[in-house]
């Protein structure tokens, strides 16, 4: 069901799709940052980690939130003529107290567009999803 007090998506989003690549870790070593300037904001429901296609909820049946932060960067795919370096950040869960820590020391009240973000790997531990024993 539908909230329509909630902002829905744009209806070009819906037409085109999203191809703006996530920030990863991935490969990223302890300390290693991004940073770009907040150009979109807007909250999204959680998806399923191990299948995307479904949507995740509380065991209310009240929807998981969580923030997405489109940011300019200059992290763009040099051999890919679309990718104008915008890149995703989404906030939920340690991400998302991380930077609501991070906010309360500096005495920032929200997140803004023209506003510099900045993401830093600050420790690893290992994942507790899709873990098989044989």
């Amino acid at each position: 069901m539908v909230d329509f007090n909630q902002v829905l998506p744009d209806a070009n989003d819906l037409l085109v799709g999203s191809s703006i690549p996530s920030l990863s870790f991935k490969d990223a070593k302890v300390g290693d940052s991004f940073t770009g300037i907040i150009t979109d904001l807007r909250t999204v429901q959680v998806r399923n980690y191990e299948d995307p296609t479904k949507l995740e909820f509380w065991d209310d049946g009240k929807p998981k939130l969580q923030i997405e932060v489109t940011l300019a960067t200059d992290y763009a795919d040099g051999p890919d003529p679309d990718d104008d370096g915008s890149r995703r950040v989404f906030l939920f869960g340690q991400k998302l107290r991380a930077a609501q820590e991070e906010m309360r020391k500096k005495g920032i009240k929200k997140l803004e567009r023209g506003s510099k973000f900045t993401i830093t790997l600050s420790g690893t531990k290992p994942s507790t999803n899709n873990v098989r024993t044989t």
